[in-house]
């Protein structure tokens, strides 16, 4: 009887670690997917900069469980991506800011879809 507690116990424990990562790593990338999309929209380079401190706020503070879940290269992309930003709107360079922020946009999506349920997820 013990043995089936433990595989209980178990059970729950992967599951409860599964739905936290999936529900961090979604909420964290559509945040900062969000903040990228008014960083776009925005021609004021203080208001960028303002932005690229939200955003670094926000991964900050959720990086250290993220690593947990996710490879350290894809959390040194998404940290390299968002300092490239904030250096950016220093230098007022928006061509750069818009490609910038692409590559961040395509790796916050790519880790939100590695942690959704499918198939070839799973396989």
């Amino acid at each position: 009887m013990t043995r089936v507690w433990i595989a209980i116990g178990l059970v729950c424990v992967i599951l409860t670690l599964s739905y936290s990562e999936y529900y961090l790593c979604r909420n964290t990338s559509e945040e900062l997917l969000e903040i990228t999309k008014q960083i776009e929209a925005e021609d004021d380079y203080e208001q960028i900069e303002e932005y690229c401190n939200q955003m670094k706020e926000i991964w900050n503070s959720r990086k250290s469980m993220l690593e947990a879940f996710l490879y350290h290269s894809d959390a040194d992309d998404i940290d390299n991506s968002l300092e490239k930003i904030g250096r950016l709107a220093e230098y007022k360079d928006m061509e750069k800011i818009y490609t910038e922020c692409g590559v961040l946009q395509n790796k916050l999506i790519s880790m939100s879809e590695a942690e959704t349920v499918r198939p070839h997820n799973i396989l």
